[in-house]
């Protein structure tokens, strides 16, 4: 039988990776810097995955960097963010362009605009949770086959839009 039932999500995602996923470790004075490198959809969705690794209550700013706007919020609901950024993740890893930090106190995970995945910490405990989703410790990582800066993306009505409203769910004030 083929179907043994539903598998580790981390399991499945490791069977898949290409050869150059991975990342990276910087320890500057007081924290820790931690460059993913992979690609578009495993970006997206591994940060929602590890967004799940925060507090409770978290803070969020998304930027939309197409439509020059920038909302945030503080002590929000960890579920209700994890949620509304699932819900724009196709727009996300098919149109790039937002930069989304969710963050607290000691713990900061960042989705550029072109979906490059960074983590800063207090601690070095993302080390292994990266570890455990089967991403390998590099030394360097190959360079990114594309990156733009913010008024190279193409305008977007689709993907400014369904970030409004995520921001909107969540209440964040536009700033």
């Amino acid at each position: 039988m083929f179907l043994r039932g539903r598998e580790h999500e981390s399991t499945v995602w490791q069977r898949f990776r290409a050869e150059s996923d991975g990342f990276t470790v910087r320890r500057r004075d007081d924290f820790v810097e931690i460059l993913v490198r992979s690609n578009a959809d495993r970006s997206v969705d591994l940060f929602l995955a590890l967004a799940e690794e925060l507090p409770p209550a978290v803070s969020l700013s998304i930027t939309d960097v197409r439509a020059r706007m920038t909302w945030s919020g503080s002590s929000l609901a960890l579920p209700d963010v994890t949620n509304a950024l699932a819900r724009v993740k196709l727009v996300l890893t098919t149109f790039a362009g937002a930069e989304v930090c969710v963050y607290s106190q000691e713990e900061q995970l960042t989705l550029t605009p072109s979906l490059e995945l960074y983590i800063h910490s207090l601690s070095e405990r993302w080390v292994f949770v990266l570890n455990g989703h089967g991403l390998v410790q590099r030394e360097r990582l190959p360079g990114r086959s594309w990156r733009l800066a913010g008024d190279d993306f193409p305008p977007s009505p689709e993907a400014s839009a369904a970030l409004r409203q995520a921001s909107e769910r969540l209440g964040l004030v536009a700033t």
